[in-house]
């Protein structure tokens, strides 16, 4: 049996839909790579059809799991696999034509690197990890790229050896904002990040997705994601740092418009007052004091909100962000399966 070079771990939650498309692109793997299928308590046919793909595709393993969140099964996936490098694909996305020729030649190329990052908007060179926790954390164009590129686990290769030394794994008690703390945390953790431009990743967009889902547990989660923040930075004793501070000022911005946006998307009233009362907190508070310094940070629909927010119209900025909600619902209803694939 060859050595495994590269694992790549799929969370999987009732995607059967999307699990055709998926298949198509692994089957380019070859046989130094696994796949390793996590079944999060799925209700429709995924699992099963993930069986039968594995019947044909045999270098990979499914891991059935009771419902716990996506964190969950990244986790234990991470604590399965065997591959040298670690790559997370999400069930209802897919693979671009030509990734495993690619990857492979990056991974002989680059083996000495501890982060790898594909996409259009990242550039061939090496990378400071601090500027890319930094871009993770606040979506920062400071690297000449979009925010997003650093954000998000996909089109990523980590290798085995930062996840296990730092102790790096997806923090289950968030729903919102578990990604960036994970690469900021991967990106803080590294001597040798490297960027390549070309995309390997398709990602798909739709309204069914848990960013788009309401969840009461959002409440909690944005509080505690500004707690978990405030932690990493003083293990990296980056707590004093004036850069960092408006770092965190600044997520607690778009830490309130993630919040609004999550309630805009239930009918049910009754967390109205459990929201309202976040931004009333002194530290929110503080921070839309100082919304002008962050302005060229924020996209025009946060910056328009926020400043709602900051004059005490509440209530009318939840119907603002209710309206973009609903133009979004709007846009996605008439696409490919309700939503839309982007290349990253």
């Amino acid at each position: 049996m060859n050595e495994i070079d590269l694992s790549i771990i799929i969370p999987v939650y009732n995607a059967e839909k999307y699990l055709p498309k998926l298949f198509d692109s692994l089957r380019e793997a070859n046989d130094t790579i696994e796949v390793i299928f996590v079944n999060d308590g799925s209700s429709d046919s995924s699992g099963e059809k993930c069986t039968e793909f594995l019947k044909v595709f045999q270098n990979g393993k499914l891991i059935n799991k009771k419902n716990g969140g996506v964190s969950s099964a990244r986790n234990v996936g991470i604590e399965t696999s065997s591959g040298k490098w670690i790559m997370f694909l999400d069930a209802d996305d897919y693979l671009i034509n030509g990734w495993s020729e690619l990857i492979g030649h990056t991974l002989s190329e680059h083996s000495d690197s501890d982060v790898i990052i594909f996409g259009s908007e990242v550039k061939n060179m090496s990378y400071q990890g601090r500027k890319c926790a930094e871009a993770a954390l606040s979506w920062s164009k400071s690297l000449g790229e979009t925010g997003k590129s650093f954000c998000f686990p996909f089109s990523k290769i980590y290798s085995r050896h930062i996840l296990e030394n730092g102790h790096i794994l997806f923090d289950t008690e968030l729903i919102n904002g578990e990604d960036m703390l994970f690469n900021a945390e991967a990106y803080l953790s590294s001597n040798a990040i490297v960027g390549i431009n070309q995309s390997i990743y398709v990602y798909y967009k739709n309204m069914d997705s848990a960013t788009n889902r309401f969840n009461p547990n959002i409440i909690n989660t944005e509080q505690k994601f500004h707690q978990k923040l405030s932690e990493l930075m003083k293990r990296f004793n980056l707590e004093s740092d004036d850069e960092w501070k408006s770092l965190y000022e600044k997520s607690l911005l778009t830490g309130v418009y993630s919040l609004f946006y999550r309630l805009a998307l239930t009918k049910d009233t009754s967390y109205h007052e459990n929201v309202f009362a976040v931004v009333k907190q002194k530290e929110y508070e503080s921070a839309l004091y100082n919304l002008e310094k962050y302005k060229e940070y924020l996209s025009r629909p946060q910056y328009f909100f926020l400043k709602l927010i900051r004059k005490g119209n509440v209530r009318l900025g939840l119907s603002f962000i209710k309206f973009i909600v609903n133009c979004k619902r709007m846009y996605y209803r008439n696409k490919n399966f309700g939503g839309v694939e982007e290349i990253v």
